[in-house]
């Protein structure tokens, strides 16, 4: 109850909550009041505890308890320009003080690293500048519940003068939908500037889609994952299509510092969850400890098949593969893309031959077998299966999560596989808004028809504006973390209901790891913390140096193939300078009795040619690039050389070739 007992208000809300402010008022009502807006001086313990984004709530006296968001905090100050001046004087005074050192003056005792100046010292204390600064907010009202548990506003405007309080945590819950069961809700992090764990419906992402769109680098995957860990709490069978490897960090416990120390304020533990997950992939080679992910070469129906080509419409390959389909349809039940080869191969249209060819390309994949992987395999219970499509060529990624999302949902709508989320990571690549994708249709069709059957989307991305904006607008929850991009924020602000002018301007200054939740119940756009992560995050970004690191070789890899270059490269300089120093001369291959240690000593001579052979051999090719291209137009007689003589390349050359030289 308000402080004017006797009034009840809040009828919609639930009796057993706590509504009342736990803690004294923070500032009082002043200037202009209307219904849906009020400005509120802040004194007191409200200069620290009343925060930008953060909720008040007030009481009224016909509807009692109503909600308030602080939207915009200002600092009233009278300090003139003069007065600023004079600050400014006393500033340079202090540093030239504390820094006599630095310019010549004897000093005596350690450095130490000047700290922040406390509130009220000096020349920030209001009292000497002569500031007299005022804090006042302004607040946008919320509502209340009535008695039909839906949120009014108050049909009338506050007193001048009233109290107001920092909002509880009941109040807020229930007026905003945050009140869910945690049983059937999903953990995803605290309320911003409140300590309220904000859990959103499963039941409603499931069945009305949910969307997570950031900018690269502010958490988008993390924020997946920490979904994935809620489903798989669940039990909910979930399918994650993973375009980079990034999600096997789900089988092992979060061990990251950073998020060690902030785990017990989010109330986590580190967990794996190896147990739970299966990860697939195209080419288990490229994605090693992978199991191989098969699809079904038989019981392909003519939608698969065009949608598995990219065939639409009523074009000349449309008609000669629907006329070779029904052909085989009318002989077997099941029939393969070998088959169907076949049909067309008799087909009297020369256009039939793109489409063999087309056809032979998706048979050469590998992803089609008579023995594929069985779906009730890939969707339990309790169980999330991980595509991993790291290194798979797009085309093939294209084929596989096409044919995949179309047995899935044929599957659910004979409900043959129980209720599911399929997470799409890189949602722009597979149901871009421009250009062409072979999965496009199918996952349009499951975004407006999926929730019917219980097969939910979870759509992921950092370019909301390449994704096809009918995907996108039947999400009816997005988390939404920071976009900078003017062509994302207008894709966002044609799909999401609810995002006004301030909003978006928000999204645009978001921090890591903070972002705005809208839909599942939730009454309007709040922003949350995202809470840390149980499992390991496989998403962050490549530290440069390190991984450069491990290509270097140690100090005693260097050392030793510098000395076994920097001879065989001496060597080669010598030569190429039309003669021989003494110490290479010794190490070199006799010219006379082919004594050398790395030549074969049945040969009578060796050739300079013959010598770069040997050496390319031993792996020294790179230091003799250099000097192979002007050795390859020498040509140099295998015959003794004469200490007296010099040799004169062009005209000693000339000479051989005449006396028959090699």
């Amino acid at each position: 109850m308000g402080p004017d007992k006797g009034i009840i208000g809040n009828k919609g809300i639930n009796p057993k909550l706590d509504l009342e402010p736990t803690h004294g008022s923070v500032g009082v009502i002043f200037g202009n009041i209307s219904t849906t807006l009020f400005k509120f001086a802040i004194f007191g313990p409200g200069v620290n505890v009343v925060k930008r984004t953060g909720y008040v709530q007030v009481w009224h006296a016909r509807h009692g308890w109503v909600l308030g968001q602080v939207i915009e905090l200002s600092l009233d100050s009278k300090l003139t320009y003069s007065k600023a001046q004079q600050i400014s004087k006393t500033y340079e005074h202090e540093y030239e003080h504390e820094h006599e050192y630095e310019s010549g003056y004897d000093y005596d005792g350690p450095t130490a690293e000047l700290e922040p100046r406390p509130p009220g010292s000096g020349p920030h204390n209001s009292k000497q500048t002569g500031s007299d600064s005022k804090l006042a907010g302004e607040v946008n009202v919320i509502g209340y519940r009535d008695a039909h548990g839906v949120v009014q506003l108050p049909s009338s405007p506050f007193n001048a003068g009233q109290r107001v309080y920092s909002a509880a945590n009941d109040l807020i819950g229930s007026v905003l939908g945050l009140d869910v069961d945690k049983r059937v809700g999903a953990y995803v992090g605290l309320l911003r500037n409140h300590e309220l764990q904000v859990y959103l419906d499963i039941n409603s992402l499931i069945q009305k889609h949910v969307s997570v769109i950031a900018k690269t680098g502010s958490g988008k995957s993390y924020i997946v994952g920490v979904l994935v860990e809620e489903l798989l709490k669940r039990k909910i069978p979930t399918i994650v299509i993973d375009p980079h490897g990034e999600y096997t960090g789900l089988m092992h416990p979060n061990i990251d510092e950073h998020d060690s120390r902030l785990m017990s304020k989010y109330g986590v533990q580190p967990h794996g969850y190896s147990d739970s997950i299966q990860e697939y992939s195209l080419n288990p080679q490229i994605n090693l400890g992978t199991l191989p992910l098969k699809l079904p070469s038989y019981g392909l129906t003519a939608d698969a098949i065009s949608e598995l080509l990219g065939l639409r419409g009523t074009g000349v390959q449309t008609a000669i593969l629907f006329k070779a389909i029904t052909m085989l349809a009318s002989k077997k039940e099941y029939f393969t893309i070998r088959d169907l080869i076949r049909v067309i191969e008799h087909d009297r249209n020369n256009a039939k031959w793109h489409l063999i060819n087309s056809l032979e390309n998706i048979m050469a994949t590998g992803i089609f077998s008579h023995h594929p992987t069985r779906l009730t395999e890939l969707v339990q219970p309790g169980r999330v299966s991980i595509i991993n499509l790291r290194g798979i060529p797009p085309t093939h990624q294209q084929i596989a999560i096409t044919h995949l999302t179309r047995q899935l949902f044929e599957a659910r709508k004979l409900n043959r596989i129980p209720a599911l989320m399929l997470v799409l990571e890189e949602a722009h690549q597979f149901c871009p808004q421009q250009g062409s994708a072979r999965s496009s249709y199918l996952l349009k069709t499951i975004a407006s028809e999926g929730r019917k059957f219980g097969l939910g989307m979870c759509v992921v991305s950092q370019r909301p504006a390449m994704v096809d904006k009918n995907v996108l607008s039947q999400c009816n929850t997005q988390i939404i973390l920071k976009v900078t991009n003017p062509n994302d924020l207008k894709a966002l602000v044609a799909s999401v209901e609810g995002l006004n002018s301030a909003m978006i301007d928000e999204i645009q200054r978001l921090p890591v790891s903070v972002g705005i939740v809208v839909g599942a119940g939730i009454q309007l756009p709040i922003f949350i913390d995202v809470r840390v992560r149980e499992t390991k995050h496989g998403g962050r970004p490549v530290d440069i140096f390190t991984n450069v690191e491990m290509f270097w070789p140690s100090q005693a890899q260097t050392q030793t193939q510098t000395q076994a270059q920097v001879q065989p490269h001496q060597q080669a300089q010598d030569i190429d300078d039309g003669g021989l120093s003494d110490q290479t001369a010794e190490t070199l291959p006799s010219v006379e009795t082919g004594t050398a240690g790395d030549t074969n000593p049945t040969d009578d001579h060796v050739s300079v040619s013959e010598y770069l052979a040997n050496l390319k051999n031993e792996k020294n090719i790179s230091l003799f690039q250099m000097n192979e291209s002007k050795l390859k137009h020498r040509s140099i007689m295998d015959t003794d050389i004469d200490d007296d003589k010099d040799i004169d390349d062009d005209d000693n050359n000339d000479d051989d070739n005449k006396d028959g030289g090699e």
